[in-house]
């Protein structure tokens, strides 16, 4: 055996995707499509926010959400949020999830009606600053 250190080809990507496939499929566990939903907001030609993710099964993983800073506390990121939300549970998501940081997101978070279910303490070697994991049943 050989360990080379560089990228992943897509070929070997691919590979691997398949391999993890089979193993899924000799679980017994079903097959899924998964889906990216990505939305995007513009003004005057620029893009001002934006919230992306991907489904599995019956969960969501909100991989990106973010406002230009002089966008925010403007509900657009409330806006794209609920957006997201209702195109995913419209497609049968019945969970969803994700990270984030900082103190501020936690609450935003929370008043959405997402818990907290994990939390890396310091994660960004500044103190309180932490990674959080948050989780929304529909």
């Amino acid at each position: 055996m050989k360990i080379i250190d560089r990228d992943i080809t897509e070929d070997e990507r691919k590979y691997i995707y398949d391999d993890f496939a089979d193993i899924e499929i000799g679980l017994g566990i079903p097959q899924t499509e998964r889906v990216r939903y990505s939305y995007v907001a513009r003004e005057n030609g620029d893009v001002v926010g934006y919230a992306s993710g991907i489904n599995s099964n019956k969960w969501f993983v909100l991989t990106d959400m973010c406002t230009k800073w002089e966008y925010r506390r403007q509900g657009l990121g409330l806006k794209l949020l609920l957006f997201l939300e209702e195109q995913v549970k419209a497609a049968g998501v019945r969970y969803m999830y994700t990270w984030t940081m900082g103190r501020n997101n936690a609450q935003y978070y929370k008043s959405l009606g997402y818990e907290c279910f994990t939390v890396l303490e310091n994660f960004f070697d500044v103190e309180g600053m932490h990674h959080l994991g948050y989780r929304k049943d529909f």
